[in-house]
């Protein structure tokens, strides 16, 4: 990820991606040039407080820089920082103008691939880890770990989404990411809340949940924690309110999943519950294909130097088998208004 490091300053400053610290510049368009949000994690947030010096934008880039093979990033983390116009695969004159970064002088050049040898190896320049995730698992997919996201590769994104990440790929591709703030740590406040023993209820469990405990990302920003519970009567259980919040989860992904059957390959932590599975393929409408647990950036960076290494095949397949349109109305109708 974008993480900023410091290349000339003798106390070898670097600051983590997820860092909040840092003032906001006010630049016009900055979210229309690149594609995403930004805000006080932008790498141009973090030079806008900390100064304009030259810099690397991952530990990887750093790597190779002291090992004497440049000054580079690759077009995945570059799209993250906040620095690069998303349309031509450039830093941005505009953005960089408006914080005072010459980026001939400041900013790596972007590229990827072979970017030189030491001592007889080879070294290759691969995408950021959002990018070789991709090549790992596949062009679409779905991740549900303590957070959750779908994630597909298209062609350039010609409609920016505020509510959704977009990070560049080669061969004029994109990848975008739709991410929910929770999917383990929902389950963990169901099972905090309304505790069960044995099975879930079986069908959907009529109550439409909106699981926003923390803040949520996607499909609509939310700053302010709170969820929601609609159409809880005499009867609903706490099976019921507790399915429901697992329900949510997968509504809210569904949003940027046309169903169609198909086969989804996912990973994570969730996936080891198999009603959980059973209920993200009855709402997203796909095939949801369970990969076992594998190291999908390292396959997808060996796939980019041109190793043939296979995605292993999934353990277990679930198909749709209920009809959640329902649900998914009343969930869209309760978030435009909350």
């Amino acid at each position: 990820m974008h993480d900023l490091i410091y290349l000339d300053r003798d106390d070898d400053v670097a600051v983590l991606y997820s860092d909040t610290r840092s003032s906001v510049p006010d630049i016009a368009e900055w979210e229309i040039i690149t594609g995403n949000q930004q805000g006080p994690t932008s790498n141009v947030a973090m030079m806008h407080t900390l100064g304009v010096e030259r810099v690397v934008f991952s530990p990887f880039s750093y790597i190779a820089y002291r090992l004497g093979l440049g000054h580079y990033v690759d077009p995945t983390t570059a799209s993250t920082t906040g620095f690069m116009d998303l349309a031509t695969r450039a830093w941005s004159p505009a953005i960089c103008e408006a914080i005072g970064v010459d980026p001939a002088v400041h900013l790596p050049t972007i590229g990827q691939g072979h970017i030189g040898t030491d001592q007889g190896v080879d070294i290759i320049l691969a995408p950021g880890d959002a990018g070789t995730t991709a090549l790992g698992i596949g062009e679409k997919h779905i991740y549900m770990g303590t957070t959750g996201w779908h994630a597909s590769i298209d062609m350039v994104v010609a409609t920016h989404r505020r509510e959704k990440h977009t990070l560049a790929l080669g061969n004029d591709k994109d990848r975008s990411i739709a991410a929910v703030q929770v999917a383990g740590s929902a389950r963990e406040e169901a099972l905090r809340l309304f505790p069960i023993d044995g099975a879930l209820p079986s069908g959907p469990s009529g109550v439409v949940a909106l699981p926003t405990f923390f803040r949520e990302r996607f499909p609509r920003r939310v700053e302010t924690p709170g969820a929601a519970f609609i159409g809880v009567t005499p009867q609903t259980t706490q099976a019921h309110l507790h399915k429901a919040i697992l329900e949510g989860v997968c509504l809210a992904l569904s949003f940027d999943i046309e169903p169609n059957g198909a086969p989804l390959a996912t990973v994570g932590g969730c996936t080891r519950s198999p009603e959980w599975m059973q209920i993200l393929a009855d709402v997203t409408g796909w095939v949801i294909e369970v990969l076992p647990d594998f190291d999908a950036g390292t396959v997808g960076a060996l796939r980019f130097a041109g190793v043939d290494i296979p995605t292993p095949p999934p353990t277990a397949v679930y198909k749709p088998q209920e009809s959640y349109e329902q649900e998914k109305d009343v969930f869209a109708t309760v978030r435009a208004v909350l």
